[in-house]
């Protein structure tokens, strides 16, 4: 076994590190980081849209649709989806649309603390959050 990026490692050392490393990764996923700030652009520092978020129950009443209108910028995305992680929320789909420096996004998202009103609250709250600029 040939490793291109050490090639003075042994064959036993490479087991020896799969051993090591297997377990530790296979435990869990790595812990959330919050997304670095996004630059914003000169055009919504003067012209700043405010954040709209409204999540609501899908017509057969197995998910809930959020629906997430804001200015465009860098990391946004990610901010929306670090924000739904952390909440342990699963997005079912997602429809991306910008016009501009307009963010108009939809997703289907599903998870067991939606069901509670207090959870969808906080979960609108800290997507406010982090939408604000």
């Amino acid at each position: 076994m040939h490793d291109p990026l050490n090639p003075n490692a042994s064959y036993r050392e490479t087991i020896a590190f799969v051993e090591f490393e297997l377990p530790r990764l296979l435990a869990g996923p790595p812990p959330l980081h919050p997304p670095p700030e996004g630059r914003i652009s000169r055009q919504l520092k003067h012209f700043p849209l405010t954040p709209e978020v409204q999540i609501f129950p899908d017509d057969k009443g197995t998910h809930y649709i959020l629906e997430v209108v804001a200015g465009d910028r860098p990391g946004l995305l990610a901010r929306i989806a670090y924000t739904l992680a952390t909440a342990n929320v699963n997005v079912a789909s997602a429809k991306i649309n910008t016009l501009g420096e307009r963010a108009e996004d939809v997703f289907l998202i599903d998870g067991a603390r939606l069901h509670d009103e207090q959870a969808l609250l906080n979960l609108q709250t800290a997507l406010y959050e982090q939408l604000r600029l």
